[in-house]
């Protein structure tokens, strides 16, 4: 059997963080810069404290990046205070964290 390629070290970059007031939901726009796949994944996670919200989506390829796109995050577990949110990336040949957390207000 051949051996594994090592996974390659990647840096997911948060566009934009924002709390939408009306839909009750962390907005959160991403892309993963100078790879293009087909097959990743992007998790969103915010943190208070010790509550943590996450999902995970199929992230698609573009033309100089991976898109991780804007995906709305929602949850009964949202409170007031200042939430940190980073995305991770992860697919068969490369994976990586925000390197630029971003903090949403929630009011």
């Amino acid at each position: 059997m051949p051996p594994v390629p090592p996974v390659g070290q990647v840096t997911p970059f948060i566009v934009a963080a924002n709390w939408d007031s009306q839909a009750g939901a962390l907005s959160v726009s991403a892309n993963v810069p100078q790879i293009v796949e087909g097959d990743g994944t992007c998790t969103i996670t915010a943190s208070l404290g010790s509550v943590s919200v996450s999902d995970s989506f199929a992230a698609s390829p573009s033309a100089g990046s991976t898109d991780c796109g804007t995906h709305s995050l929602s949850s009964s577990d949202f409170t007031a205070g200042e939430w940190t949110v980073v995305v991770a990336y992860a697919s068969s040949t490369s994976a990586g964290s925000a390197t630029n957390p971003n903090t949403v207000t929630i009011p």
